[in-house]
């Protein structure tokens, strides 16, 4: 794995920037892009301008910084286009452990369903729990890493956790194991598997983000979270192959009690115990850039800040006399940090006013323009426009848990159309649930394209497209699939039997996916990029908590279509109708968002 990542970093070396686009970039401008997470390291955090505003050496044909193909990963990435060595060792651990979560889900379903003979009704809620609880606990995990642990270690002991979660369910499935035993080591088993999972899920890609610097920082992060979500992808397709077969061999026909899945489970269990080696050998070996935690409640914190009563701490007052309104502490580099990024409804105010005279008088009545001014009187600028960057954030992430909503319903609605159609492709019988390989297997030839070809060819042409404007794309196009799937479900209840083949499913998933290379991992780099330094994890489990979210309108939206009686293709077009509708609202809460100066338009 670790030798085949140089073929990956070949094509993710970034692309040559014209000089045109060079004398058109301004460091506010500059936008990130991608997938699953995002910024620079912690040399981002302390002096962006400079990192952003370095020299920049170009060749008389316009290329900036270019390579050879055999200097993509140097030692430590501080030069040119190099990746850090570190990120291979990152890469490798997230192929893993990907790997070790779908192949465990891919066979649980039918693990509960014929060893423990549970009712199928209950097998579905006990795997939508564990999913839910996967993505809720990275809110944990995130406050774990940011607030006291640091990523590492909460990647490495969270990983101990995991994956004795995965031993022990795979020790409990045996065949000489008493029913009781199997569902106490099920329950036990995927208590700690969604602990860990959850836990390490937004710190991983955050740690990853920190590994860069230099001048090309962000414009690496974007082929890193490329390679990033690749890993992702190719674990899960790999697992979703092996572990059928694997379980096919302990229980080649549904023999009740007689069954045993512990090779199903054990296989990913070994993955998983790989996955710690990996961690841990690339600390021994190359080291990682560590972005120390705040060693503070980071949610309270946010909380505090922003219900600010606007009294100074410590008895101290404002200082009128500096433009930055914080406290005369003594804090001296609290003072130094810039002007605040602003927020939905209060950025672009007068904060660059012409004279001193107009900016002191401002701030003299400041304590009463709202919650801000309030928290810069009471906490200092510096924690102050902090916490307005997260709540902008999170205020433009309010639709995301739509897109997820539709997007998770690949592993249900859509596999239950599939099983009304015909299957049949020659001498080979497709399967309605092996249908969702498209998704993998559209994503891995998808990344390189959009990263490679699309993107370029847009900047090219003039027209970058900056990271929520992909975003707008991705969900676009998720409502577009749920429109055909619609029309399919029309066409297949026109007819009597499986008259319709399943790969007219085809254009549906080909639609949701590109949805996802342009949402989900840019998404995932908005979220790492526009956090604060001391917040990256944070944030990262915010991300994956819409995901929690969307999968509990999902349930919501079933129960309430169950009751009134919608038929499955009315239920696919009010799908796409919510999904326009939440593009619409996407549109007005990011349309006055202000970027942190760390990302670039694709």
């Amino acid at each position: 794995l670790i030798a085949g990542f140089k073929t990956l970093s070949e094509y993710a070396q970034p692309p040559p920037l014209p000089l045109s686009l060079l004398s058109e970039i301004k460091l506010g401008d500059m936008k990130g892009p991608v997938h699953d997470a995002r910024m620079a390291p912690e040399e981002i955090g302390k002096d962006t301008e400079a990192l952003l505003t370095s020299e920049v050496s170009i060749s008389p044909s316009g290329s900036v910084g270019e390579k050879s193909i055999g200097d993509t990963i140097s030692k430590d990435g501080d030069g040119g286009n190099a990746f850090p060595a570190s990120i291979k060792y990152i890469v490798g651990n997230e192929f893993c452990e990907r790997f070790c979560y779908y192949g465990m889900r891919t066979v649980l379903i039918l693990y509960m369903t014929c060893p423990l003979q549970l009712e199928q009704s209950s097998a579905i809620m006990i795997n939508h729990a564990f999913i839910a609880l996967a993505y809720f606990t990275p809110l944990a995990g995130g406050a774990l890493s940011d607030g006291y642990l640091g990523k590492y270690s909460t990647i490495f002991y969270l990983s101990l956790v995991y994956a004795f979660g995965s031993t022990v369910l795979s020790l409990t499935s045996t065949t000489h194991s008493p029913n009781a035993l199997k569902f106490t080591g099920l329950m036990v088993g995927l208590l700690l598997i969604a602990t860990g999972t959850g836990g390490i899920k937004p710190c991983v890609s955050a740690f990853g983000g920190d590994q860069f610097k230099g001048r090309n920082a962000a414009t690496q992060l974007q082929s890193f979270f490329a390679i990033f979500y690749f890993a992702i992808n190719a674990g899960s397709v790999l697992s979703i192959i092996i572990t059928p077969l694997l379980r096919e061999y302990g229980c080649p026909e549904c023999g009740g009690s007689s069954c045993s899945f512990s090779l199903a489970f054990g296989v990913p269990a070994a993955l998983m115990i790989v996955s710690i080696i990996i961690l841990v050998a690339g600390r021994a070996r190359v080291g990682y850039k560590m972005v120390p935690p705040k060693k503070q409640g980071l949610v309270k914190r946010i909380i505090d800040t922003r219900f600010a009563k606007g009294t100074p701490r410590f008895g101290g007052k404002v200082d009128n006399d500096n433009n930055s309104g914080l406290l005369d502490d003594g804090n001296d580099e609290e003072k130094k940090v810039g002007e605040s990024v602003g927020d939905i409804g209060e950025k672009n105010s007068s904060t660059t006013a012409a004279n001193t005279n107009d900016k002191n008088d401002e701030n003299t009545t400041n304590q009463d323009q709202g919650w801000y001014s309030r928290a810069v009187a009471q906490y200092g600028k510096a924690q102050a426009d902090e916490s307005k960057q997260v709540l902008d954030v999170l205020w433009v992430m309010t639709p995301f848990p739509l897109f997820w909503c539709l997007f998770d319903q690949q592993s249900s609605t859509w596999v239950i159309q599939a099983s009304q159609m015909d299957g049949q492709l020659g001498k080979i019988t497709i399967l309605p649930d092996q249908m969702q390989m498209f998704n993998a297997l559209l994503i891995l030839v998808f990344l390189p394209i959009f990263d490679r070809g699309v993107y370029p060819a847009f900047r090219n042409c003039g027209l970058a497209m900056s990271p929520l404007s992909r975003m707008m794309s991705g969900m676009g196009l998720a409502s577009i699939a749920f429109i055909l799937a619609g029309f399919l479900q029309l066409k297949i209840d026109s007819c009597e039997g499986k008259c319709v083949n399943m790969l007219w499913q085809v254009p549906q998933y080909a639609l949701i996916t590109a949805g996802e290379v342009l949402f989900s991992v840019t998404g995932l780099e908005f979220a790492y990029s526009q956090a604060p330094q001391s917040m990256k994890a944070m944030m990262q489990s915010v991300w994956l908590l819409t995901v929690c979210l969307g999968n509990i309108l999902v349930v919501a939206f079933e129960a309430i279509s169950s009751a009134v009686g919608i038929s499955m293709a009315l239920g696919f077009f009010l799908n796409s109708g919510l999904m326009m509708a939440a593009l619409v609202w996407f549109r007005w809460v990011s349309s006055g968002y202000t970027y942190l100066p760390t990302q670039r338009d694709a």
